[in-house]
């Protein structure tokens, strides 16, 4: 007969008062009326629905918080033509420090694997497909990221801080013709100096790589990277309006298999903005010259776009808020602009709902690559058992985050409204917010 240690109790109590469980729950569900045209070709008109429950556990341990969240996404971009809907599996694991010491730091890994629609649905498709949507209806894919962050006061007006991410994402089976294998991976790293009370400087240096398998061997790919540094001025002229200038030099690489010779380039890098953030009213304008990676064509490539985003809380309960972008790769070839306005009511700290339009236009040069204009209209019903609406999903046309997006030295991206960019850490719909991408590019991708 075993005797019970009169240690265990105390040994139980110790590991609870050291350890807390949580957990989340939250859905959200969309409906879309898309219209969608492009040169020499029919109008289309569909109705598309898109549900994404959310789980998550929340352990704490000690000064230690691990995250666990499982999103899958149901949808179909057409409830008429496809009504049996697909699912695409999406998990997320986070580790992450909590404490008032003077370091902190982050490890984070996603999973994902499923089906996009990126031209004819935007906002149900995955992160990677960049300015250049692919000129096919579905696209089946796996992704694969993981990051890990961090920062370091060096005292009360200095601190230093980076973050490294690598991503892999490969279209599955015969979708690999249009969305081919690439591994790449980021680098980042700044100094951030308080100058007076109201003054800031950054400086950082951020590099991305990636290999890109357009021929079905990694090794004969195109290969292709770029390195940024930037100097940043950030000047608060009063307590809820501040601006900043930044100015820098990025460096181009690539070595395309056919081309014959490798390719270097110096090209301007920089972002100017201003930031208003009051009790009701919010605004972030900002314009920035910066690179990115193409998830199909493995090139990388100068791009310069602007953004603008306004939003009004008319009451408690009622906010609205409208943003546009446009972008333009500096040789031409691509340029995009999107717009969008809508309506979020909270009936209750956790059940929202929101409606709203949204519209955007590609212009491409490349012979393979759509050019199309589309509108959408939007009607969503958001519920968060913690109250947070927002971080369920993100709303139609907006952007999800990545560490490593606009702040951290990658930046935002200028691509379509499915949050499709390819900077790994970067990505943005129509560069209208900081989104998750593939890929890899210094300031992100487009």
């Amino acid at each position: 007969m075993t005797v019970p240690s009169p240690l265990a109790p105390v040994l139980v109590a110790s590991l609870a008062h050291l350890a807390a469980l949580d957990g989340d729950l939250g859905l959200r569900v969309d409906g879309f009326s898309t219209t969608i045209g492009a040169p020499g070709a029919p109008t289309v008109s569909r109705t598309a629905v898109a549900a994404r429950p959310l789980g998550a556990a929340i352990l704490d341990v000690g000064d230690l918080r691990f995250t666990g969240t499982y999103t899958p996404r149901i949808w179909t971009s057409d409830v008429e033509a496809h009504p049996s809907p697909t699912v695409d599996q999406v998990v997320e694991v986070r580790a992450a420090t909590r404490h008032d010491r003077p370091w902190n730091a982050e490890a984070l890994a996603t999973a994902t694997r499923g089906h996009t629609d990126p031209l004819t649905d935007p906002y149900v498709s995955l992160g990677i497909a960049g300015a250049n949507q692919a000129p096919v209806p579905s696209i089946s894919y796996q992704e694969i990221r993981a990051g890990l962050l961090g920062d370091v006061r060096l005292g009360e007006r200095t601190s230093i801080g980076g973050g490294a991410y690598w991503l892999s994402f490969q279209g599955l089976g015969a979708d690999a013709a249009h969305l081919p294998p690439q591994n790449g991976g980021t680098l980042d790293a700044y100094v951030l100096r308080s100058v007076t009370e109201r003054d800031t400087l950054r400086l950082s240096l951020s590099g991305a790589g990636a290999v890109t398998d357009r021929t079905g061997t990694a090794t004969v790919g195109p290969r292709t990277a770029s390195a940024t540094a930037l100097a940043t001025w950030r000047r608060r002229f009063a307590p809820e309006l501040e601006g900043w200038l930044g100015a820098g030099a990025a460096w181009l690489y690539s070595n395309p298999p056919l081309a014959g010779r490798n390719r270097h380039e110096v090209q301007p890098a920089g972002e100017v903005g201003l930031a208003r953030a009051g009790e009701t009213t919010t605004l972030d304008a900002r314009a920035r010259a910066t690179t990115y990676i193409d998830p199909f064509t493995g090139t990388v490539t100068p791009w310069l776009d602007a953004r603008l985003a306004l939003s009004w809380r008319a009451w408690d309960r009622l906010t609205l808020s409208s943003s546009g972008a446009g972008g333009a790769s500096t040789d031409g070839r691509t340029d995009t602009i999107w717009a969008d306005a809508r309506l979020a009511w909270a009936l209750r700290p956790t059940l929202g709902l929101e409606v709203g339009v949204t519209a955007r236009r590609q212009h491409e040069r490349v012979p393979f690559l759509p050019t199309f204009e589309e509108v959408v209209f939007f009607a969503s019903v958001v519920y968060r058992r913690g109250g947070n609406l927002g971080a369920t999903d993100t709303a139609p046309g907006g952007a999800g985050q990545f560490p490593g997006d606009a702040g951290a030295g990658t930046g935002a991206g200028a691509g379509a409204a499915s949050g499709a960019g390819a900077g790994a850490g970067a990505g943005a719909g129509a560069g209208a917010g900081a989104g998750a991408g593939a890929g890899a590019g210094t300031g992100g991708m487009p």
